[in-house]
């Protein structure tokens, strides 16, 4: 028996250059709204129609018995992850979506170089 089939690898190149256009474009879209919105309605908003969706989709685990401690993992890790989009999104209401975005994309080197300092290990490359 083998194993699943693995996709070609212009079709992976292809998804990943998709992904990174459509990453891209959101900068521009919100720095659009941005300007008849305020940061902290758009962010409400946006996580509102998110959690919303998300908690239909998985209505079944949220009836689970270890619903407390999911939640209490989930606000932990939700302030630090507000504080990132606040000030993500009011960095970019003060300067242009190219460099907003060149500065939040800086976190694919970084976080390799940070988690070496951090824990002193070279990273490992797969």
């Amino acid at each position: 028996m083998s194993g699943p089939e693995r996709p070609a690898g212009w079709l992976v190149d292809l998804s990943l250059i998709g992904v990174s256009l459509i990453w891209g474009a959101t900068f521009v879209l919100v720095k659009q709204a941005l300007a008849d919105i305020s940061t902290l309605l758009f962010l409400t908003l946006r996580f509102t129609i998110a959690a919303a969706a998300l908690a239909l989709v998985f209505r079944r685990e949220l009836r689970a018995a270890n619903l407390r401690r999911s939640l209490q993992g989930g606000l932990i890790a939700g302030v630090f992850l507000f504080g990132g989009y606040v000030l993500q999104t009011f960095g970019l209401k003060l300067t242009s979506a190219s460099k907003a975005g060149f500065l939040t994309g800086l976190y694919v080197p970084l976080v390799p170089i940070f988690s070496s300092l951090a824990y002193q290990r070279l990273p490992q490359f797969t």
